[in-house]
């Protein structure tokens, strides 16, 4: 029999049954979401952990890839690229965490990251980074860095792919360029209206006003002030930056494609017997024309595979391309110069001026027991008008130009040496041990990118700056001494390291000019740079992207 309240127990029971139900499936759902969360969690938190796996051994690679172009000098071939991609990943040694992750290249192959050329080389506009704004010889890599957590809870694959370039810079598109310390304490207003860089500091204490007109880079710190213990000035300004960006300290170093341990004076250097390490930056292998004055004072004129050359005349005469019979005295270095002087105007007048440009002298004459009072050295003359493909002089001795040079038509032209000496047109040899007052200058002209030493700063032994890196013997007072180049410093002088000197009569050594310098624009345009023009290399990160 039923009672009045069973049909509503019974719609309770059923009720509740439905609402047990429903909390169930929802409880169900919380707990797969709740597991299904956790998983999502876990696997985020593996896939970033495998990113910076990844990511780690794309940056050990791009290190094995520059350490290796800075100890070798070379581009990395695709078979030393391949050599790097298995050999130098990231090991247990690095961090344990490294035991989890096997790298997986594109290709699927085990322990191995990716690193391929990514476009041939070419000469093109550098975009981004403190280089930017110059041309180089640009070659691209890619480095795809893939890593697998096989032994971790959560298997997974990601990766990074990370773009880098290879830079050749020519040297010659700064408008100064240092390797060492750079110095400018320059007395008269100077204003540089060039790229400028330095591998090491920068010390600039302007007596006058200082004007940079573009981007100043420095591998270390610039200061304003001389360097320490140089007492040479005692007051300075502050330099004006009007570059943008005007000053960048702490930029990598831009260095020549050298072997690690190679000096950069070896460059000028005639080539040692045997296996040559620098072989194709030594300017003498460049050469298209060698002439080497040997011990004795033999004479030998040849080409760039050693062959002799005809018509290099050589005698005693205006008329004779080389002449060994010419000495002056320097007072800065305090000896006899011995010259081999070459005589540009004959040497195109013959045709002998080689097809690429490059001419190298060496002046190797041993004095025996006069060398302490006696140094070798090459002397240019009769220079204004040069071949419309240009001219490079290089020697391993210092180059003395006497008059004007490349004036006439300032096609693309460098010097390459020990030091570089600036005669005017009225030098006159007979009056090179004499006083001053008889060494009178007239204004002079000097197109030419150079390439060379100087004697470092010592103490309070200043190295002359920049501003006297064109070393001078006359009375320039009243004169222009105009000069459009580039000016590169790569080494100190091993064979004229005669102190720099103040100006004036008590000295004896010489009288400043008015200086008229200025960056040669030409050197911009890759048609246009000095035959055999040296590079520096800058190895750059570029992009970066998440691959899987």
């Amino acid at each position: 029999m039923k009672t009045p309240n069973s049909g509503r127990e019974g719609s309770a029971l059923v009720t509740v049954a439905i609402f047990s139900a429903i909390a169930t499936f929802m409880l169900a759902s919380v707990l797969v979401w709740a597991k299904n969360q956790g998983s999502l969690v876990r696997r985020q938190a593996e896939f970033t952990r495998a990113q910076y796996v990844a990511e780690a051994g794309a940056e050990k690679i791009f290190a094995a890839i520059r350490s290796n172009v800075w100890a070798t000098g070379a581009v990395p071939t695709q078979t030393l690229l391949n050599n790097i991609s298995t050999n130098q990943l990231p090991t247990s040694n690095d961090s344990s965490i490294f035991v989890d992750y096997r790298f997986i290249s594109l290709s699927g192959g085990n322990n191995q990251i990716t690193v391929t050329t990514n476009g041939p080389s070419a000469f093109s506009l550098i975009t981004s980074g403190p280089n930017a704004g110059l041309n180089a010889i640009i070659t691209p890599y890619r480095i795809v860095s893939r890593a697998y957590s096989f032994n971790r809870p959560v298997h997974l694959t990601t990766g990074v792919q990370r773009d880098m370039q290879v830079q050749m810079i020519p040297v010659f598109q700064f408008a100064i360029f240092y390797n060492l310390d750079m110095e400018i304490e320059n007395g008269a207003a100077m204003t540089i209206d060039g790229r400028v860089h330095s591998n090491n500091n920068a010390y600039f204490a302007p007596n006058s006003t200082l004007t940079f007109q573009s981007e100043v880079t420095v591998q270390q710190n610039a200061y304003n002030n001389p360097m320490p213990g140089d007492t040479h000035q005692t007051s300075w300004n502050t330099p004006v930056y009007n570059g943008d960006p005007d000053l960048v300290t702490g930029v990598s170093e831009l260095d020549l494609p050298l072997p690690s341990g190679v000096n950069p004076h070896d460059i000028i250097e005639l080539p040692p017997s045997g296996t040559d390490p620098i072989q194709n930056d030594r300017l003498y292998n460049k050469a298209g024309l060698r002439i080497v004055v040997g011990t004795s004072g033999t004479i030998t004129a040849t080409d760039s595979s050693g062959n002799s050359v005809s018509g290099i005349t050589v005698g005693t005469s205006s008329s004779s391309i080389v002449r060994t019979n010419q000495t002056l005295y320097s007072v800065r270095e305090g000896k006899t110069i011995v010259l081999t002087e070459v005589n540009i105007g004959n040497l195109v007048s013959a045709g002998k001026v080689p097809a690429n440009g490059i001419v190298y002298v060496a002046n190797t004459r041993n004095w025996g027991t006069l060398s302490s009072s006696m140094e070798n050295a090459v002397r240019i003359i009769n220079g204004a008008t040069l071949t419309s493909g240009g001219l490079t002089i290089a020697s391993q001795n210092p180059v003395y130009i006497q008059g004007n040079y490349n004036s006439v038509n300032d096609y693309p032209a460098a010097v390459y040496a020990d030091a570089i000496n600036i005669l005017s047109g009225s030098w006159n040899d007979a009056n090179s041990s004499s006083a001053l007052s008889t060494r009178n200058a007239s204004s002079t002209t000097i197109n030419a990118a150079v390439f060379t030493g100087i004697v470092a700063t010592s103490g309070a032994n200043y190295s002359g700056g920049v501003e006297n890196l064109l070393r001078l013997l006359e009375d320039w007072s009243g004169d222009t001494l105009t000069y459009k180049g580039s000016i590169v410093v790569m080494f100190t002088s091993e064979t004229a390291t005669g102190l720099w000197k103040e100006t004036g009569s008590a000295n004896n050594v010489y009288n400043a000019p008015t200086r008229n310098w200025s960056f040669d624009v030409q050197f911009l345009d890759a048609t246009k740079l000095p035959p055999g023009t040296s590079y520096v290399r800058s190895i750059s990160r570029g992009t970066w992207a998440s691959v899987q």
